[in-house]
């Protein structure tokens, strides 16, 4: 779990909370359903429209993503020490020796591309095959990240929208004679673009930055994933392969020593 993700947003809501109060203001006087609902209708329906309802069905799953601590998508120390004993065991053996561990090898990513060693597929067509598949996760992480970052979009129009009708009410209730809550009318109007900027820029957009910031960390990883598996199946020694995997992904010292 990512408690960054969550302070973030805690501290950012109660910042304003906090603001209100040393202002004596009263919070119930944001509280409006009518705009939430302009909000979180409207933006979830011009959302839809653009980027379709599968994208929409994946939200529980990339928030989940989004709200996930970084490093648990990946560990260095733990890929190198798993490739240095496969280099281990194909110094020894023979590259086919290494099939009967790769079950044993939790990333997916890595075990295709072991696989794929052990299967002799040249150097080239492996890396033809683990660079599409990169693509293919680079191309689902920008589908999700596009998909909060048009959300912060579209969430402070429909505040704007919000505004406009609730400035239209006030003015028929003006128009029938009615001026007594002239100043709770345009409080209230003026409280969906609150709610509509409020969510683009505390919600939506920095979820889309995290996304973002987390798919690429990703992808960087599994390059390097693509770059150990060509060099064990260049034959390279596994001191050669753990020092330059642990070069690579920046770690401090090499793990099996």
């Amino acid at each position: 779990m990512d408690i960054g993700f969550y302070l973030g947003i805690l501290f950012g809501i109660g910042s304003l909370v906090t603001a209100v109060l040393v202002d004596k203001g009263d919070l119930t006087a944001y509280l409006n359903i009518g705009a939430f609902l302009i909000i979180v209708g409207g933006t979830l329906g011009a959302t839809v429209i653009s980027v379709g309802v599968s994208e929409i069905n994946r939200l529980p799953a990339i928030l989940k993503i989004a709200s996930r601590n970084a490093r648990s998508n990946y560990n260095g120390e733990a890929f190198v020490t798993t490739l240095v004993a496969l280099a281990q065991i194909a110094r020894r053996e023979g590259l086919l020796a290494i099939e009967q561990k790769l079950e044993q090898v939790e990333d997916l990513f890595l075990r295709k591309g072991m696989q794929m060693v052990v299967d002799g597929l040249t150097s080239d067509n492996i890396a033809d095959i683990m660079e599409a598949e990169l693509g293919a996760i680079r191309r689902r992480h920008t589908a999700a990240a596009e998909t909060f970052l048009k959300m912060g979009g579209y969430a402070p129009t429909m505040g704007i929208i919000g505004t406009v009708l609730g400035l239209v009410n006030m003015l028929i209730s003006l128009g029938h004679g009615d001026s007594s809550s002239l100043g709770g009318a345009v409080a209230v109007a003026f409280i969906a673009t609150l709610y509509g900027i409020l969510s683009a820029n505390l919600i939506f957009l920095p979820i889309a930055a995290n996304l973002k910031k987390k798919s690429d960390e990703e992808i960087s990883f599994k390059r390097t994933m693509i770059e150990g598996v060509l060099t064990l199946h260049s034959g390279e020694s596994p001191r050669f392969i753990e020092e330059k995997m642990t070069a690579m992904l920046g770690l401090s010292k090499a793990v099996n020593r």
